[in-house]
């Protein structure tokens, strides 16, 4: 992974956000609660998507296997919670940033 894309190397507390009307960046100081939260949500979002992955492709070799489709089915029910908590934490931080 690149580290030059990592939040882990962030020594700020600042985000940079696009400013679609002047085309230049604004930066918005975000607290160290608040930090902590968007870094949760992501990293709920990058854990879903890889295992979600993962599993997708183990669906797809297993599919003529009942048993092992059983047993991947009931792990996608539990990668399903990570997604369902990482929904209601990005909500959170939208609607505090609203």
């Amino acid at each position: 992974m690149d580290d030059s894309y990592s939040l882990d190397s962030c020594t700020t507390q600042e985000l940079r956000l696009p400013d679609s009307a002047a085309g230049s960046a604004q930066v918005r100081h975000v607290d160290p609660t608040t930090e902590a939260l968007y870094r949760e949500a992501l990293d709920l979002w990058l854990r879903w998507t890889a295992e979600h992955d993962q599993v997708t492709h183990e669906l797809f070799a297993a599919r003529r296997d009942p048993g092992k489709m059983a047993e991947l089915l009931e792990r996608m029910d539990q990668i399903d919670q990570l997604r369902w908590r990482a929904i209601d934490l990005s909500q959170t931080l939208l609607e505090k940033r609203g």
